[in-house]
């Protein structure tokens, strides 16, 4: 069965916000990155689970407003200008027993004999001016955040994903 997309969980409200403005940001371990964005409200950034079929989550980036439940550890965001896209990846489940495809899969791809499959966006890619970038998404392990700016660790996120510009 192909499910609908599954969107970031977030108002366009939270989504402009992240993309006009932010002036710090926090990282909370592999579980939360929290940011402070131009309108002065903190907004935390996380994996949610969500279920569309026995055995089958989906784990697309959720973002809300929210006050954090300790004294964050904050950074000045790295970009004065900067663009930012929708991560998006293919996620899919194969019939236990059926013989899985072990080939490289580009973006968009699910394998034949997967029987569930959902686009589910998982992260933004925020890019500066310069070209620099910074990652933060949902790992295909359930509840963990990724936040990096290391150009190999984001390629290889990416490596299977699609991007639109918010």
């Amino acid at each position: 069965m192909i499910h609908p997309p599954t969107r970031i969980q977030a108002s366009n409200s939270d989504l402009i916000a992240l993309s006009s403005g932010i002036r710090r940001f926090a990282v909370v371990g592999e579980e939360a990155v929290w940011t402070e964005a131009a309108d002065g409200k903190i907004r935390v950034l996380g994996p949610t689970a969500l279920d569309l079929a026995d055995f089958f989550e989906v784990f697309p980036l959720r973002v809300s407003e929210a006050t954090p439940p300790r004294r964050l550890d904050w950074r000045v965001w790295p970009f004065q200008t900067y663009r930012t896209d929708i991560v998006s990846h293919l996620e899919w489940l194969t019939p236990v027993g059926a013989p899985v495809s072990t080939e490289r899969l580009g973006p968009g791809e699910a394998p034949a004999e997967a029987s569930q499959i959902c686009d589910t966006e998982a992260g933004l890619l925020f890019t500066g001016g310069r070209g620099e970038r910074l990652l933060i998404a949902s790992d295909p392990f359930p509840y963990r955040i990724v936040c990096t700016t290391d150009a190999e660790e984001i390629d290889t996120y990416l490596a299977d994903c699609s991007l639109k510009q918010t």
